[in-house]
């Protein structure tokens, strides 16, 4: 898990891991992150995840990505996953962004057996 002080966390409806709650004075000054993403390591978004964040919601064109999910402790564990804030999302087999893919979808409630626990990095878009 990544912690980070100085940071709030927009949490979109159904997103797992976080307790929304209402900005304040304390809170004003406070960098905001958007949840971009969720990578599940089970299928129908369930078991351990990772929840990618970033200061912008995703617009189609523009690329976030993380070249390698091991650094996060992620790699070759992706059942299922899901975008929010917009996002549609691509696994790759490998880190680098080479190998078989999945994706850009939405969400991905199973991916498959030729992705199953194969993810080693992923774009968002």
């Amino acid at each position: 898990m990544l912690r980070q002080t100085g940071v709030l966390v927009s949490v979109p409806a159904g997103a797992r891991g976080a307790t929304p709650r209402p900005a304040s004075a304390e809170t004003a000054a406070i960098t905001t992150a958007t949840v971009q993403g969720e990578l599940d390591d089970d299928v129908n978004f369930g078991g351990s995840y990772l929840t990618i964040t970033n200061a912008n919601f995703c617009d189609g064109s523009t690329v976030y990505q993380i070249g390698n999910l091991a650094t996060l402790g992620f790699n070759d564990k992706t059942s299922s996953f899901i975008g929010y804030a917009n996002c549609t999302m691509k696994i790759w087999e490998n880190a680098g962004f080479t190998g078989a893919s999945l994706g850009y979808v939405a969400s991905s409630a199973n991916v498959g057996p030729a992705m199953n626990d194969r993810a080693s990095s992923v774009q968002l878009r």
